[in-house]
């Protein structure tokens, strides 16, 4: 079907309006159809399917992966692990709606200080508790999502604790809520330093221990040759053959990381819910399974949730998107899907739905293009990134060549370093953002004559008005 350039399907001559809505819902229901019963489906080894913008794709059987069951023997050597009792250990649909219900609006970003500092290894507590100061008092936001790390957790337990605590007593002070997100790189237990070399070249201390890289996001890049990993960021992300090597040995540990850190935190009302799997690609699901029901046995008072290879599991979903609303091209950081079918796929579960992940505004994932979805929906949201210019880099899109200049428009983050907005405007859209009660659906030949729609709110009313004085007629109106 043709389409505009700002995505809209074009209307076509051969058809009346009503024959071509009549059209767009039967194709519209046969996506959601296809969507419920993906979410319905119960196989011996869950993943997402792959689907198309407009719905059309394989069944269910067809595009199921395999990958899952083929590692799962490995990664779930000596556990058993039942599936059913998994699901059925969910929050039920009214439990996970009324918690989160007692948090109203969920406005949040993902918080990195903006000089690039960790917030458990020797973090720089004015910094961060200026700029979460600002995430209150400028932006508007009460919320903030942030990792917690299995390698801090063994080069330091007691140190991570304790800025932990710090942290979470810093949101507290300014009534902001914390998703943490169990980071999974670990110290490679096999790892042997390389002999010193005669007569090294002169280095800057600093550069040792990073890769600063001008222009590149995300520009600092700890080495850490001593690390093991799951993969994350990528639907189809393999699991490198050393992590499967190590992992009988570092199991134990991990295991211990994940319940003496939910079993800490257990009863803290300061966190909102637990993030146990950075967007898990197909290969991890086995450890996905793992980390759930290690974290069942644990019986939080907060929600669980991983987003792409565990909403089947989770009693709060999770997604992420960068793309633009009505543009059909895959991004890296989806799951091949359209933003459309991104949000109607969290949608079909029927649960609490939190996007921990947006904004990306070269590609059309903007502040005023995508919240009045979250409005319409009862959608909580985290933007990536806070402040930015520091050595992190967030302003610079994925992929931008090294050394060039910034962008036209910031990729990710709302303010400077000093606390200004990036832009007023988004500010202000935030900042009123509210959760809104609409009508299923509406005629669009009466929606734009109407002041009572309540997704119309006083001021675009005001400029349809303004522009019907000009014109003779109401946008969208008939010209007869």
């Amino acid at each position: 079907m043709d389409r505009d350039d700002a995505g809209r399907v074009k209307e076509s001559p051969l058809t009346t309006r009503s024959l071509w809505a009549q059209v767009a819902r039967d194709i519209d229901m046969d996506r959601r159809s296809l969507l419920k019963g993906a979410v319905l489906s119960a196989g011996s080894r869950w993943a997402l399917p792959k689907l198309s913008a407009q719905g059309r794709g394989e069944s269910i059987a067809e595009v199921q992966s395999s990958a899952a069951a083929d590692g799962a023997s490995e990664i779930q050597q000596g556990v058993t692990v039942d599936l059913a009792k998994l699901r059925n250990a969910r929050w039920d649909e009214s439990r996970a709606f009324e918690y989160m219900q007692r948090f109203g609006e969920v406005k949040g970003c993902n918080y990195v200080p903006s000089d690039g500092s960790s917030i458990l290894h020797l973090p720089i507590e004015g910094l961060i508790r200026r700029e979460l100061g600002w995430a209150r008092d400028v932006v508007g936001l009460n919320s903030v999502r942030v990792w917690i790390g299995l390698a801090n957790n063994q080069t330091d337990q007691e140190e991570g604790f304790k800025n932990f605590d710090n942290l979470l007593h810093i949101c507290d002070e300014f009534q902001i809520k914390v998703i943490p997100v169990l980071s999974l790189p670990m110290r490679d237990p096999n790892y042997k330093p390389p002999a010193p070399t005669t007569n090294p070249p002169t280095q800057d201390p600093r550069d040792a221990a990073t890769n600063f890289r001008p222009g590149v996001h995300g520009g600092v890049r700890p080495q850490n040759p001593n690390r093991v990993g799951w993969p994350c960021c990528e639907p189809e992300g393999p699991i490198t053959p050393k992590t499967l090597e190590v992992w009988a040995e570092v199991k134990p540990t991990v295991e211990q990381y994940v319940r003496t850190v939910l079993t800490r935190y257990a009863k803290d009302d300061r966190i909102l819910i637990w993030d146990l799997y950075n967007e898990a690609p197909k290969a991890a699901r086995p450890l996905v399974e793992l980390l759930f029901q290690w974290a069942r046995e644990v019986n939080p008072s907060q929600p669980l949730s991983v987003c792409w290879q565990g909403h089947d599991l989770s009693d709060v979903i999770t997604f992420h998107s960068y793309g633009r609303p009505g543009f059909e091209t895959a991004n890296r950081n989806s799951l091949g899907w359209d933003f459309l079918t991104e949000l109607d796929w969290a949608r079909a579960w029927g649960r609490p739905i939190l996007c921990t992940e947006w904004l990306a505004r070269p590609f059309g994932n903007t502040i005023e293009a995508i919240l009045p979805f979250y409005e319409r929906y009862h959608i909580g949201w985290f933007v990536w990134g806070l402040c930015a210019v520091g050595p992190a880099q967030y302003q610079f899109p994925w992929g931008w060549p090294i050394g060039s200049p910034p962008p036209e428009k910031w990729f990710h983050c709302l303010l400077y370093p000093d606390g200004t907005p990036y832009s007023a405007e988004e500010i202000l859209m935030i900042r009123d953002f509210k959760y809104r009660q609409v009508t299923e659906q509406v005629n669009t030949q009466s929606y734009w004559q109407s002041a009572d729609v309540d997704i119309n709110t006083a001021e675009k009313y005001q400029q349809h008005t303004r522009a019907a004085s000009i014109t003779g007629r109401m946008p969208g109106s008939s010209s007869r």
